[in-house]
């Protein structure tokens, strides 16, 4: 097992400081991705980052969360996120789009969609905490987790 730092963050009312610098990245849209097409999401842009628990999902399990309809997907050429109601869930850069800036840009995509709330392991990419603080939101909670190795 690996010890992992986990935090929860929440967006403030009238919290949100929008990126100063914007770079050009395709408009996301909404998808409702296979069972397959959504793992292979996960596999390349969270497979270095352990994105390890829909993987462990039971298939059925799986296809019932894609359906339900406050989950929501969103995918450009370049990023992916998806939002459980206002909870970030999973929010990624594919690898040849990475450390351009269009990060920070898709998290405000995020926040106009609707993001409030979210979670960030110790796994995550190394920018991502202070990529979210940037954007105005606040640690709520802190603990560890063992997760598999």
């Amino acid at each position: 097992m690996i010890p992992t730092v986990i935090r929860s963050l929440a967006l403030p009312d009238n919290g949100w400081r929008p990126a100063a610098k914007t770079v050009g990245f395709s408009p996301v849209r909404k998808v409702c991705p296979t069972a397959p097409a959504y793992l292979k999401m996960h596999a390349v842009i969270g497979g270095k980052n352990r994105w390890w628990m829909m993987a462990a999902m039971p298939k059925p399990a799986l296809r019932a969360h894609l359906s339900r309809p406050d989950v929501r997907v969103f995918i450009s050429p370049e990023v992916y996120f998806e939002l459980n109601g206002s909870h970030l869930a999973y929010f990624g850069v594919f690898p040849a789009h990475r450390n351009q800036g269009i990060g920070r840009c898709a998290l405000d995509q995020a926040i106009i969609k609707g993001a409030r709330t979210l979670t960030t392991s110790s796994h995550d990419s190394p920018w991502a905490l202070r990529m979210y603080l940037d954007a105005g939101f606040v640690e709520t909670s802190i603990h560890t987790e063992d997760w598999p190795e």
